[in-house]
């Protein structure tokens, strides 16, 4: 528009052109948006886009390169003109310069993904421009590098043969060069080396190291990597073909018994051989989990730290089965398979991959689409392999067994609510860390797991009753009183996330937690912190997992909120702390509440609870909305919620509630 009211003439000729384009007349189109380009007084945009029609026109006609030049003109003026650099990318190409034609389709991509023609534009390229690298790749490998690596191992020549080894890894990290090595029988070679006796420790480390690259697919990141989305975690990861075909040899050429008597008294080949396993094999190979178990029992800590590499295989494991889902058998747990679990939490210098292990252990274990006979007894198992952790006086030994308690509740209340019943040793250990941490990472380990543990307990009745019974209410409102480290953030957000819900469960309970503690403002605190935490998750980029975990927190709250806002009196308090009834309506963004169906559900029981009074008994029938548009699912799902809440706070035809005047629901329908 700014072109068309600066230079008429120059539109006109842009208007002619497209006409002539319409009736496919290439050549007049081109002689008048030529025409529009001589004028002296074109805007930069005007001019860029009558360029841009130009190259089209060229296209048309097969004059590539002088189509390449329009286009490559025009994006000097609008360098983000997607046309434009769709128009290059396709002269760029008959041109035979596939890369640069690459670099300009992904760019097109990324600023419309939708854009069909330049996706499979892009998909074909990169797979011709791969297999042109890969030829200049396997032209440039170094045989003499091979030569050097087939000559019997010794004194004199191990430096060179690590030396070697380590330049062929390199190129398959920095060159992506694992197919040409495929091809070239590096993967056997390394094998081959591994595996002999005679071969120095230091020389195998290296080479195991090697085989661990070409497994893992760890090469160098293609250029258009940087706009892919972050991996699903529901699902299989991408194994790139090299990546895939390495696994399957190693699987069959390694000897895993042999291997791991070979690398047992060498921490740093056991570390690498642990690494192996966890990109090669499967839950159901017997041999591949003995040998995580050497690693997991070997010494913790010092410069090569075994036992944390046999955690991150062993998870790397579990976690490609979890991501088959259906696809594949439910796990059986073997004797080889607890042993490893039990040993994995005797580690305590990684706590984070442990969790991470635990949980994909548990969620496998929990699977209930199992032939009839091969049933497990989750919470038994679970708390036959925890107890003697949560039993530990050492602290870093009592966070792990936490740590899987945390895990395993996180498979349903109703695990969670059996292992509490079986067993003094959890609640006692939950509470003991709650109450007396001992100072340093490994008590706000414990701690934390602790507070986590309660966290997703005590939506079952039982469990909160048994929590009041042994004076848990004393324990948690001291550990937000005491002012010690831990009570802060996120861990007191959890702690008043716990005890609101346990407020809610009689009006004994309601009483004794508001006399000793504004409950009203340490939740707007905690509704806040949750808030920031949850934005944070979603706009860092941290994965679902992260996600998945800042919103546990957001439904924590809002059940305890459901429970609360039932009652009028509490209510009153609320209307009377606008923040707090803020920070309330403020914790789901949209996204949260669409991705997540029981936060939405919380959500639409707030604010339910909020707008009704003592005078609004009526309920609908299931035959009626919303009901008659819920399907069995959701119907279970809103049964199980009222399960779990306190008898007096469960909606009830006889109005034994009291949810308050009609006037206080005005003003908050008003609000």
């Amino acid at each position: 528009r700014v072109g068309r009211r600066a230079c008429p003439g120059a539109m006109e000729h842009k208007d002619a052109g497209n006409a002539l384009f319409k009736e496919q007349k290439w050549t007049e189109a081109i002689e008048a948006y030529s025409r529009g380009l001589e004028a002296d007084d074109l805007p930069p945009d005007a001019r860029g886009l009558l360029l841009s029609n130009r190259s089209q026109c060229r296209l048309k006609l097969e004059q590539w390169a002088e189509a390449f030049d329009d286009a490559d003109a025009c994006l000097r003026f609008l360098p983000e003109h997607t046309k434009s650099l769709f128009r290059r990318a396709t002269a760029s190409e008959r041109l035979g310069k596939e890369t640069d034609a690459l670099a300009d389709y992904v760019r097109v991509v990324k600023a419309e993904p939708s854009n069909k023609e330049a996706v499979q534009a892009a998909q074909r390229l990169r797979e011709s421009v791969m297999k042109a690298r890969q030829q200049q790749v396997d032209e440039a490998l170094p045989a003499h590098l091979f030569d050097v690596l087939r000559e019997p191992c010794s004194d004199a020549v191990v430096e060179k043969q690590v030396d070697a080894t380590q330049k062929l890894r390199a190129y398959c990290i920095h060159k992506g060069m694992t197919g040409s090595l495929l091809s070239s029988g590096g993967l056997e070679l390394f094998v081959e080396k591994a595996m002999a006796a005679d071969t120095l420790p230091e020389l195998r480390s290296v080479v195991l190291a090697s085989l661990v690259c070409m497994a893992s697919g760890a090469e160098a990141a293609d250029e258009d990597d940087s706009f892919k989305a972050p991996p699903n975690p529901d699902v299989p990861l991408a194994v790139p073909p090299a990546a895939g075909e390495s696994r399957k040899r190693l699987q069959r050429t390694l000897r895993l018994n042999e291997l791991r008597q070979l690398c047992r008294p060498h921490a740093p080949s056991m570390r690498q051989l642990a690494a192996l396993v966890g990109f090669v094999f499967e839950v159901e190979d017997l041999d591949a989990f003995e040998t995580i178990h050497d690693a997991l029992v070997y010494t913790e800590g010092g410069e090569v730290d075994v036992p944390r590499a046999g955690i991150m295989a062993m998870a790397s494991i579990c976690d490609r089965r979890r991501r088959m889902g259906n696809q594949a058998q439910a796990l059986n747990p073997s004797a080889t398979l607890l042993k490893c679990v039990e040993s994995a939490l005797g580690v305590t210098t990684c706590p984070e991959h442990l969790k991470c292990l635990l949980a994909s252990v548990f969620v496998l274990l929990a699977d209930e689409e199992r032939p009839k006979g091969q049933e497990v007894d989750l919470p038994g198992l679970g708390l036959k392999i925890l107890e003697p952790f949560l039993q530990s006086e050492d602290f870093a030994l009592k966070a792990n067994g936490l740590a899987g308690l945390t895990a395993l509740f996180a498979c349903g209340a109703k695990a969670a609510s059996k292992v509490l019943q079986s067993s003094q040793a959890p609640f006692l250990a939950i509470l003991a860390s709650i109450q007396r941490p001992p100072p340093g990472p490994e008590g706000r380990e414990a701690q934390s797991s602790a507070v986590e543990c309660l966290f997703l307990a005590v939506g079952d009745q039982k469990t909160r009753q048994s929590l009041i019974e042994c004076g848990g209410i004393d324990i948690l409102l001291n550990s937000l009183g005491d002012g010690q480290e831990g009570s802060v953030g996120l861990m007191r957000a959890k702690l008043v996330a716990v005890l609101a819900i346990v407020a809610g469960h009689n009006k004994d309970v309601r009483e004794e937690v508001f006399d000793r503690l504004d409950l009203v403002l340490e939740l707007r605190h905690a509704l806040e912190t949750a808030r920031v935490a949850a934005t944070k998750a979603r706009e860092g980029g941290r994965g679902a997992r992260f996600v998945d975990d800042s919103r546990r927190l957001l439904r924590a709250l809002y059940e305890s909120c459901s429970c609360l806002t039932i009652h009028g009196e509490f209510k009153e308090t609320l209307l009377a702390s606008k923040k707090t009834l803020k920070a309330m309506q403020d914790l789901p963004c949209v996204q949260d509440l669409v991705e997540d169906p029981q936060l939405a559900f919380f959500f639409a029981s707030i604010v339910y609870n909020l707008c009704r009074s003592r005078e609004d008994k009526i309920r609908p029938k299931k035959n009626e909305f919303p009901f008659n548009e819920l399907t069995d699912d959701d119907l279970n799902a809103i049964e199980e919620f009222y399960d779990k809440m306190p008898a007096e706070a469960r909606p009830v035809k006889n109005g034994e509630v009291d949810a308050g005047s009609k006037e206080l629901a005005e003003q908050l329908r008003q609000w």
